[in-house]
């Protein structure tokens, strides 16, 4: 509240200088006035005084007609500036939507494979990672507020094919005759560890792009607030 009574006083310097002019002015006429100088302050009036009031009227005029401009363009800015962050914000807020759904499935995907023995458990849940990822791919990288996000982005939908290609090589590999118990089971093994990890790092890129998003969000509304108050 004290910041912005210091910034109306800083747009209004010239009020008091005025003021005080003015004020002057009309004490010097009172002053004649009492003094006997009528004559010569009428005299004055219709003379001299008459040309520099005009000439004084007009540098207030176009002072005024500045202050007024000046007023209008501040007004203008700051009215794009708030239109400019809003859509900021909606955007953010689909973008965190989209992500934090995608978080929810690849999380549920690793509790499901983590803590079943079958792992087949988890194929189910593949049609949503594949949505998850049609979903991010949508999005318009271009009109991205935030290019930390959008670099974030930018990797999802590979990574979650990665996750998806990943076990769905590791089901085939479940799904081959064993001709070799050893081979079978080696193989098996390092599909297993490849789905793993995968899982693991979709996880962390989803989870570090929806956190990202957050702070850019409250980095906007901090904007938003600072042009409204």
């Amino acid at each position: 509240m004290n910041t912005k009574k210091a910034e109306d006083g800083d747009t209004y310097w010239w009020a008091a200088p005025l003021g005080a002019g003015l004020v002057t002015l009309i004490a010097l006429a009172l002053a004649l006035i009492a003094a006997g100088g009528w004559t010569w302050f009428a005299g004055f009036l219709g003379g001299q005084a008459s040309s520099w009031a005009q000439f004084g009227g007009g540098v207030l005029a176009v002072f005024a007609a500045y202050k007024i401009g000046h007023t209008q363009v501040e007004s203008s800015v700051k009215l794009e500036g708030l239109r400019m962050v809003g859509e900021e914000l909606k955007k953010l807020n689909l973008i965190s939507s989209l992500l934090l759904n995608a978080v929810d499935v690849t999380h549920t995907f690793r509790k499901r494979w983590e803590t079943e023995s079958e792992f087949r458990s988890s194929e189910p849940l593949l049609p949503y990672i594949e949505d998850c990822c049609t979903s991010i791919s949508s999005i318009d990288l271009l009109q991205c507020p935030s290019d930390r996000v959008a670099f974030l982005l930018i990797r999802i939908p590979r990574q979650l094919n990665n996750l998806i290609a990943a076990h769905k090589s590791l089901l085939a590999t479940l799904d081959l005759p064993a001709t070799n118990s050893t081979d079978h089971a080696n193989a098996a093994e390092k599909a297993r560890a490849a789905v793993a990890a995968q899982i693991q790092h979709a996880v962390s890129l989803l989870e570090n792009a929806h956190a990202t998003c957050i702070q850019e969000h409250e980095d906007r509304r901090s904007k938003l607030d600072a042009l409204v108050g």
